[in-house]
């Protein structure tokens, strides 16, 4: 009776062993940067290397999961926005699910439980074509609102580890300590790091050679900022030769093309004459969501003030 009562439990334990279900996430690439995973809504790991056949269950730098369910929905976000999703069923033992690169990401891609490539839905021309010309309106409607309401006119040079850029748009004085920004912003991947403290990619081993996904790559992106401004913006130091300096705070949401949104903050002051400031600022971006820094970059830019007096919403 004793041995039975010990066989029991090894039985049920070889029983559940093959009986239970793996399911290992790699990838082949390294173009897009490190594939995190979601299932079930849940963060479950980072891919972080990249195998030329296919690994074991548990491998290092891949993400190995026990789905928990009958059906478990799941997605895959790279660093540089590539996106692959699908459904995981339940079966026995360590199957393997390979993220094939795509290139250009697409928005939206989509892939089977098997090892095919994700695939890329497109609209008709026509689609294509109504959507920009909604959107050049769109665009033409701000930047004419932007006018109406007097803004002041923003542009600034950006500077990171492994990108460089421009950020340029309107800045609208609500009152003497609150400014709003919406800018356009471009970004453009260098061949060599300016800023090493400021790098963010860590996937590879060396992301400047055959590992550094953002290369000779434009990323278009806007933004919307509040500013706080600690003293009054119209307070003047100097009597013979008057002098304006303020230093701020901020914070907004971000978009860009291959990060999607994120929340971004900043720090800096402004210093100058009333019609003319010099603007210098430290940015950081983060991504709640998945976990990541998609901005950290320094500022030095130029805000003109084309017509001081304010009116409307923006009169004080």
């Amino acid at each position: 009776m004793k041995k039975h009562l010990l066989i029991l439990p090894i039985l049920f334990f070889i029983s559940g062993a093959v009986l239970a279900q793996t399911v290992v996430f790699w990838t082949d690439q390294s173009r897009t940067g490190p594939i995190k995973i979601y299932m079930n809504g849940k963060y479950c790991g980072t891919i972080t290397k990249r195998y030329t056949s296919t690994p074991d269950c548990y491998a290092s730098g891949c993400v190995t999961v026990t789905p928990p369910n009958k059906h478990n929905p799941w997605e895959a976000i790279a660093n540089d926005g590539s996106r692959w999703s699908g459904d995981v069923k339940l079966s026995s033992g360590c199957n393997t699910l390979r993220l094939q690169d795509v290139n250009p990401p697409p928005r939206k891609q989509t892939s089977s439980n098997s090892n095919s490539s994700p695939t890329n839905t497109t609209t008709g021309g026509g689609g294509e074509a109504l959507a920009g010309l909604g959107l050049a309106l769109a665009g033409l409607a701000v930047v004419a609102g932007e006018v109406i309401l007097n803004s002041d006119l923003y542009v600034s040079g950006i500077a990171s580890d492994y990108y460089s850029g421009l950020e340029f748009g309107f800045r609208n004085n609500w009152n003497s300590h609150i400014s709003f920004e919406q800018t356009v912003v471009w970004r453009y991947g260098l061949n060599k790091p300016l800023f090493p403290p400021f790098h963010t990619d860590t996937y590879g081993y060396n992301p400047f050679w055959e590992d550094y996904n953002y290369r000779s790559r434009s990323n278009w992106g806007c933004n919307f900022r509040m500013i706080y401004n600690f003293l009054d913006r119209d307070r003047i130091f100097g009597r013979n030769k008057p002098f304006m300096i303020n230093p701020y705070v901020g914070f907004g949401c971000d978009y860009m093309q291959y990060d999607g949104f994120f929340t971004s903050g900043v720090v800096g002051f402004t210093f100058g004459s009333r019609r003319v400031k010099m603007d210098c600022r430290y940015t950081f971006g983060y991504d709640f969501r998945y976990q990541r820094i998609p901005v950290n970059q320094l500022q030095i830019g130029l805000i003109v003030a084309y017509q001081y007096r304010k009116f409307g919403f923006f009169k004080h």
